[in-house]
């Protein structure tokens, strides 16, 4: 529930958010609010912990979340 608050609080919606984390519970917690994950490298878990849950892209820095943002992945 608390994703959809978020999204309600700054007025965006399923179509304009993306969840980004660096754990497993990240990526269930994203497909379970029906939002594509990027899943980062540098946090909690590690790239291959991280694609086994189906993110919808992986990045190594925080630059590519702009570029993946931008270029549609």
């Amino acid at each position: 529930d608390m994703v959809f608050i978020a999204m309600d609080q700054l007025g965006s919606t399923k179509e304009k958010s993306v969840y980004i984390g660096d754990s497993e519970v990240d990526c269930m917690t994203a497909h379970n609010a029906g939002l594509p994950c990027i899943g980062v490298t540098w946090g909690f878990r590690s790239r291959e912990e991280l694609s086994g849950h189906n993110p919808w892209i992986l990045v190594d820095r925080p630059e590519e979340i702009t570029e993946a943002l931008t270029q549609g992945k």
